[in-house]
């Protein structure tokens, strides 16, 4: 039935959510179905400005129920941050010292899982689910397109890799110089096959049973390389052949090369999932805090396994003459042989599996960057998807190595993405003059004064009927600026700024509560500064977590430029 006034037809619209998408009129209003809204817009009619927005909290925040469980979702960020690059762990020991490698992942795992925490803490208080929105929340719209680019590179040059190391581990086709072309028909049908359908799921948690297969790879490269470690130092399994003696180095503590800061800043990305935590985050079903610091402490007990168990075992094993790939070290085996090709075949399957997790948060970047809304059209995603998935199996074909782009992307953007971001974004957020806290405070003052423009005035006692009378005479006159008389100077300030946001026909107005203002926000935010140990705490980790962060970014550029010093001097 239509609405018989303006006011009914207006609350009706108030109540709906704007969902625009490209190609369609702008406008249009549909019921709410889906999750949550942090970017939805609303255009009330601006004669409605102030008793629309004095209920915004119940009509704009909608939770997401998220139906993923802490298993699942520990599941998809290990298969996140592990992969076909643990088997080049034992490398990278030997070029740091196997003391500064072992140190070095250890704090990298450590500080990395308090920047888990700092990201998912601004997350919960902001109810801002994409890291990219983040930072366009505190700040502005060009850091949120900074953020987003930088996870474009880091998680596209991981896509290539992919690609080209799926090639390269199918050794029944790259052993022949002369069935090069077998091998890339292969990687076609296994990104058409596999591949793509698996990048074309909704939500993260479709994948948990894919990447639990992945992490029982994984497992079999970690027992694999520790059985052969252990029985290369068994005079027993010497004696039967089973292994032979390498001539080998002994162990060093320490490089004092410049291998040695190149070294320390592959080992910084070795806990890189951040860019996909937020969505991992969104997902968990009664998603908080505590559940997420659960998830971070299982990911970081079973990375911290995989990659010192790997990386020193296979280290001790060869020292010096460690190959970037481990596996090439134990062909030298003849029993390892069988052994060696089935981890070939492994690698496949965890790369095969490892992309679509990434791909999902490549995605979620470019729906970020390009739409600036957090539900895109379903023809958008699996355009983006099929892009990205054909773009990379072209590379993969033509590309034999993605090394040096894949070292730069990962230190220039993973850094700032696991260290930097996670504490600056905190700190800014806990910081009272910070540009989103001045603008938050003043969409609080702005609340107050709507609810005193609307408080009804109060009838005066009157004895006599005469009073009465004349106050009546007063309250019609008044009709039309129904606000209760404002007493001191702070008081009139505040309705002077209300009616200058009113004269603007109330946009500023809806911009501060769209972006500051949300009932349950208010609430966990007035939680989180209330308790002021945990402030202290959270100021002290993100100084750790940002120190640390820049000291890794300026050795990353530094190496960067001497990794285009030296190549220049190559070509010429």
């Amino acid at each position: 039935m239509e609405p018989s006034n303006a006011n009914e037809r207006m609350r009706l619209r108030a109540g709906s959510i704007r969902t625009h998408y490209p190609g369609e009129k702008r406008g249009m209003y549909t019921s709410y179905i889906g999750p949550d809204l942090s970017f939805s817009q609303f255009e009330p009619s601006s004669d409605s400005e102030v008793s629309f927005m004095s209920d915004i909290s119940d009509q704009f925040v909608v939770p997401f129920e998220g139906t993923a469980s802490i298993f699942s979702s520990s599941i998809n960020l290990i298969n996140t941050i592990s992969g076909a690059g643990l088997l080049a762990l034992p490398y990278t020991i030997m070029r740091s010292g196997w003391v500064v490698g072992l140190f070095s992942m250890i704090f990298v795992i450590v500080i990395g899982s308090i920047s888990f925490y700092l990201l998912s803490f601004i997350s919960d208080a902001l109810q801002v689910f994409n890291y990219g929105a983040i930072a366009q929340k505190l700040y502005n719209r060009h850091v949120g397109n900074l953020v987003n680019i930088l996870i474009i590179a880091l998680t596209l040059g991981l896509l290539m890799a992919f690609t080209v190391l799926i090639r390269e581990s199918m050794f029944f086709f790259s052993a022949n110089p002369e069935l090069e072309w077998a091998g890339q028909i292969s990687l076609i049908a296994v990104s058409l096959v596999a591949i793509l359908p698996l990048s074309l799921l909704r939500n993260l948690n479709s994948l948990w049973f894919t990447s639990l297969l992945s992490i029982v790879c994984l497992v079999y490269f970690m027992v694999m390389i520790l059985s052969f470690a252990i029985l290369s130092n068994s005079s027993s399994a010497i004696n039967t052949n089973i292994v032979h003696p390498i001539n080998k180095g002994s162990p060093a503590p320490v490089n004092t090369s410049l291998n040695l800061i190149l070294a320390i800043a592959s080992l910084s990305i070795t806990f890189c999932g951040h860019y996909n935590s937020l969505n991992i985050y969104k997902e968990v079903r009664n998603k908080s805090l505590t559940k997420m610091k659960h998830i971070i402490a299982i990911v970081a007990v079973v990375v911290a396994l995989l990659n010192l168990t790997v990386g020193l075992a296979g280290y001790f094993m060869f020292t010096d003459q460690c190959l970037p790939d481990i596996l090439l070290n134990l062909a030298e085996y003849p029993s390892a042989h069988i052994w060696s090709e089935i981890a070939d075949i492994g690698i496949i399957f965890v790369l095969v599996f490892s992309f679509p997790v990434v791909c999902f948060a490549l995605r979620r970047a470019v729906e970020d960057a390009i739409f600036q809304t957090e539900y895109v059209r379903r023809k958008w995603s699996i355009l983006i998807s099929v892009t990205v998935v054909a773009f990379t199996a072209l590379v993969g074909c033509f590309v034999n190595d993605v090394g040096i782009v894949l070292d730069l992307t990962g230190m220039l953007a993973g850094v700032p993405l696991v260290f930097i971001f996670p504490a600056v974004f905190t700190l800014s957020f806990l910081n009272p003059k910070s540009h989103y806290n001045r603008q938050f405070s003043r969409a609080l003052r702005l609340r107050l004064a709507i609810e005193q423009r609307e408080k009804p005035l109060k009838p005066l006692k009157h004895k006599d009927s005469t009073n009465t009378d004349s106050h009546t005479r007063l309250s019609n006159d008044d009709a039309a600026a129904p606000m209760e008389p404002v007493r001191g100077q702070k008081q009139r300030k505040m309705r002077q700024s209300l009616e200058a946001e009113l004269g603007e026909g109330g946009e500023t107005l809806k911009r501060y509560y769209n972006n500051y203002y949300m009932g349950p926000v208010q609430l966990a935010q007035e939680r989180i500064f209330r308790n002021t140990s945990r402030l202290k705490r959270l100021r002290a980790l993100s100084w750790v977590s940002f120190i640390l962060g820049l000291i890794l970014f300026v050795s990353a550029l530094g190496t960067t430029c001497f990794i285009s010093i030296d190549l220049s001097s190559v070509d010429n």
